[in-house]
């Protein structure tokens, strides 16, 4: 083949090939979203601001001095908790949606299986809704028996006893400096994971409704977050927590969530290199996403 032609071919086939790229259409979702079933990630154009304001922040951050702790220095008296008692927080405590087996002495109409309401009751037959929501089975007892004495089903409290048979999940709102601030729901179990002799039993116990879990569960706390305040609102409630011993494994003392609850970290506008390592409320990991 001559070399004219063959250059002339070469140039008609490169020609062909930069024709068919500039044809293809725009990528789309290839799955709804909607559905949850997938998502194909798509470049987006950030907006910039006039001043041209870097989008990455960690270099102003890391020459920002660290506002105070609120909760002062580790030596002094501020204790893990500050603000109403720390026994309202501790133990177990139940919420909406709850299993509980009551048993009262004797008498076989009231014994039995119940669910804590939607508005944080147990409600018995014949008997006015005993509030349970963030109480203490102990409690619970405690409140029953009077409504039996109450509804003059009896003259004087009667022997009972309130368990807990299953624990539900609860939804919980994290919001300040997390990863993924939003209302997470945790403590779920799903049905091929049950333990069947473990429901079986009389006696309930769980892990997975702890303060810690909620935090998890929104990305972990940032490198910015001031752990020596961290606030628990509930049922108009506020508890100021210090949660440095948790991250640091001193103190592994860790708190039941309800649903309704609400967290709040606050930040200390700067960034701390001894929060980046793991811990239980670290990040629980790295994940990378990759499209072609």
């Amino acid at each position: 083949m001559k070399p004219f032609l063959k250059k002339c071919l070469l140039g008609a086939v490169s020609c062909a090939a930069l024709s068919a790229c500039s044809s293809m259409k725009t990528p789309e979702n290839i799955e709804p979203v909607a559905l949850g079933d997938g998502y194909q990630a798509q470049y987006r154009a950030l907006a910039s601001s006039g001043d041209e304001t870097p989008f990455l922040q960690s270099a102003g951050m890391n020459t920002t001095a660290c506002l105070p702790e609120i909760g002062g220095a580790r030596d002094v008296a501020f204790s893990k908790w500050n603000g109403p008692a720390l026994n309202d927080l501790l133990g177990e405590k139940l919420s909406r949606n709850d299993m509980v087996q009551i048993t009262i002495d004797g008498d076989e109409v009231l014994s039995g299986s119940y669910v804590v309401s939607r508005d944080g009751d147990l409600k018995l037959p014949y008997l006015s809704p005993v509030p349970a929501q963030g109480r203490s089975t102990a409690e619970v007892e405690r409140a029953l028996a009077d409504a039996l004495v109450a509804a003059e089903f009896y003259s004087t409290n009667p022997r009972l006893a309130v368990r807990i048979t299953d624990f539900a999940s609860v939804a919980v709102g994290v919001v300040g400096a997390v990863f993924e601030p939003h209302a997470v729901e945790i403590g779920g179990v799903q049905g091929d994971a049950m333990d069947t002799g473990r429901q079986q039993a009389l006696g309930a116990s769980t892990e997975g409704r702890n303060l810690s879990a909620a935090l998890r569960a929104a990305g972990g706390v940032r490198p910015d977050a001031d752990l020596s305040a961290v606030e628990l609102h509930r049922q108009g409630r506020v508890f100021r927590m210090d949660l440095r011993g948790v991250f640091d494994g001193t103190d592994p003392t860790d708190i039941m969530m309800l649903t309704g609850d609400r967290i709040v970290v606050k930040s200390r506008q700067c960034f701390q290199d001894d929060l980046m390592r793991p811990s239980p409320i670290s990040p629980p990991g790295v994940s990378m996403f990759l499209s072609n």
